[in-house]
């Protein structure tokens, strides 16, 4: 197994020695309270990660105005009275070693709040998420000197806060970003013009800093290329880079693209999908670190492939990597590398549930994350894994990720724990909802290795290909059962549904039907969208039949509001899969387009023939031609085992599907939370 030697040993900022490489970038976790304070759960949610061995923790967004606080639980610092909180989460990161760079903040145009828009210049932006397309007003030459301040003085509360340096944002469309690039600032004054006029905001920022603070307190500022039309040149990120080191910042994380980018290696946004090659940011660091002598963080889903981030170190392409959602999803992560247990990594499957910019996640505070049932939960008493005081029996059916997560954790707690399965592996549903194209390497998969190495290292005792009874049940007398039996598929009454043309979704992806060809899939939900990716993938026509109408799917966006790119690019696409989480939907839509995948909206299928489908849209009928047709329609709860073994077990428990289908996230969180009350 290779050692990671780079990845461990130590790196330097300044003369700030850094225990490791592994570097957690800043996200939005709004563990805060309403009105920005940090408290217990932020304090625990950053101390599980520096308590795991990473080396620098770089924080969330910290708002440097009293107008303009991410709401819903996310840092302030525009005031004194902020101090106490965020000294009390410096103090908890340190006393693991590890040290932490909080993100100072604001979002100029980029503003869905209640406070005026404001900006560079008066150019609208075209994200849906912030400013709706709205004029911004240009801030005035005076307005521009006052924010300089503004940072300067936030660096200094956080200094006094014990904070180890701080960090700047200057990408993805923020505040500082907005004055660097030509495509957002369009001023006259000594803030536009020329690449010299375009950097000063970001330079007199560092230099406000640097005055306010000393030359020892380091200034790390985010950055990159903006992929945006007109953009800064690669030529152009080289000299503003170089600008900031000359200016007095001590590292660059190196992070490019922009909320309205368009380009094609950014997948729709700035965050990466499972069907995104880990490394794909790596264009941004190797620019930036050709310019600078520095250190430059690298990031882009090197987290999930430290081979490869090993080599960004080796090759000098960086000097640290940055790792964001996987130590969201094992927090433990830097030390298992360093002490040589990589197969018991959580790895991030980059699904993309952890996203603050679903609608749901908007409007309530909080993080989740699909395969770590505790993040955000590390300040809350029931979700301490405490030994079990009386080890019980424990009998776990079905093999799942909520079985596998409920065997774990009950093994863990120090139960005897038997997991059955019907089939010949374990992963349930996971085996074939990773056939669709780019789901599977680097993606489902991990989550499946993870718990099959879990289960085994903690000695639970694997029973696949049996069937369970109540006689069997009988037969073991088990103190506890867990029932993880998930869901079946849900045939509608429809003429020719059990046609030998006829698959439900597991059955399509197990390759029980005909390749290539016409199909047709009923249904135009996540499973739907999936199989049909799979389906054209093969090289087949694919046709999806969506009962709601356009119309009704702009009243019920369901995860996330379409974004306009996706009505602009893909109108006929943008009403797919409203299950799904934002970034991933964007990126399901358009693999959709690239297929040419048809959906009709609005649409009742009235029968199937061993030729097609007959269709009911707008009072008329329409036959589809078809080689195959899938059923897409949703599952019903698989609860049948629940009622034979009702009050023939001391203990009995269901999680996941077979309560409520749902997704694995929920399967895993009710398995784990399960084994913890047993």
């Amino acid at each position: 197994m290779k050692d990671f030697k780079k990845l461990c040993e130590p790196g330097k900022i300044g003369d700030m020695e850094i225990k490791n490489r592994i570097v957690m970038p800043p996200m939005a976790v709004p563990l805060c309270s309403e009105e920005g304070f940090a408290g217990e759960r932020i304090k625990k949610y950053l101390e599980a990660r520096a308590k795991g061995g990473v080396g620098l923790i770089i924080t969330g967004l910290m708002g440097i105005h009293s107008d303009y606080i991410l709401h819903g639980g996310h840092f302030a610092i525009y005031d004194d009275k902020f101090i106490p909180g965020i000294y009390e989460m410096i103090n908890a990161v340190h006393v693991h070693g590890a040290k932490i760079f909080p993100m100072l903040w604001h979002p100029g145009r980029q503003w869905g709040g209640p406070s005026e828009l404001v900006a560079p210049s008066a150019i609208a932006c075209r994200s849906f998420m912030y400013g709706d397309r709205q004029v911004p007003r240009e801030l005035t030459t005076g307005e521009v000197e006052e924010y300089v301040e503004l940072f300067g003085d936030g660096a200094r509360r956080l200094q006094i806060a014990g904070a180890d340096g701080v960090a700047l944002h200057a990408t993805h469309g923020y505040l500082i970003h907005q004055f660097l690039a030509p495509f957002t600032n369009a001023r006259q004054d000594k803030y536009g013009g020329s690449l010299e006029g375009r950097a000063r905001f970001a330079v007199e920022i560092i230099e406000n800093i640097i005055e306010k603070c000393g030359p020892n307190f380091p200034v790390d500022i985010r950055m990159g290329q903006d992929f945006l039309i007109p953009g800064n040149t690669t030529d152009e990120v080289k000299a503003l880079a170089k600008m900031m080191e000359d200016a007095g910042a001590a590292c660059i994380g190196a992070s490019g693209g922009h909320h309205e980018a368009t380009r094609e290696k950014l997948y729709g946004g700035t965050t990466s999908t499972m069907q995104v090659p880990p490394g794909w940011e790596l264009e941004d660091a190797e620019t930036i670190k050709s310019a600078v002598s520095i250190p430059v963080f690298a990031v882009g889903g090197l987290g999930v492939d430290l081979e490869l981030a090993e080599r960004v170190l080796e090759e000098g392409k960086a000097d640290f990597i940055q790792m964001g959602r996987p130590l969201i999803a094992d927090p433990d992560l830097p030390i298992k590398v360093m002490t040589g247990r990589v197969d018991e990594i959580n790895w991030c499957i980059r699904c993309g549930e952890c996203h603050p910019h679903d609608t749901d996640m908007l409007t309530r505070p909080g993080l989740r994350c699909s395969v770590n049932a505790f993040v955000s939960r590390e300040a809350d008493p029931d979700w301490n894994v405490i030994p079990a005081t009386k080890p019980k029996k424990v009998v776990v059916v079905g093999g799942g990720p909520g079985g596998m997560e409920a065997a774990r954790m009950a093994a863990l707690r120090g139960h005897d724990v038997i997991l059955y399965d019907k089939s010949n592996k374990l992963g349930g549903l996971l085996n074939v909802a990773m056939k669709p194209p780019g789901k599977g390497e680097k993606g489902i998969d991990l989550n499946i290795r993870y718990h099959s190495n879990e289960v085994k290292r903690l000695g639970v005792k694997v029973e696949l290909g049996v069937e369970v009874t109540l006689e069997l049940i009988e037969k073991v007398k088990p103190n506890v059962v867990i029932l993880a039996t998930g869901a079946t598929p849900v045939i509608p009454k429809i003429p020719g549904v059990g046609g030998k043309n006829v698959l439900t979704v597991e059955e399509a992806l197990s390759d029980k039907g005909k390749k290539g060809g016409k199909a047709v899939v009923l249904g135009g939900g996540r499973n739907g969208a999936e199989v049909a990716t799979y389906l054209a993938n093969d090289g087949g026509k694919v046709t999806i039949i969506r009962r709601s109408s356009l119309e009704q799917l702009e009243k019920d966006v369901g995860r996330g509001k379409p974004t306009r790119l996706q009505k602009e690019i893909y109108p006929d696409l943008w009403g797919i899969a409203t299950d799904l989480p934002r970034r991933y939907r964007m990126q399901l839509i358009k693999t959709l387009g690239m297929y040419d995948v048809n959906v009709i909206y609005g649409a009742k299928t009235e029968k199937i023939t061993d030729k097609g489908v007959t269709i009911e849209k707008d009072g008329a009928k329409h036959f589809i031609e078809a080689d195959t047709v899938v059923i897409a329609l949703g599952e019903t709860p698989n609860d049948k085992l629940y009622g034979k073994l009702f009050v023939k077990v001391p203990e009995l428990y269901m999680v996941g599907d077979c309560i409520k289908s749902r997704g694995m996230m929920e399967a895993i969180s009710e398995g784990a939370y399960t084994a913890l009350k047993i």
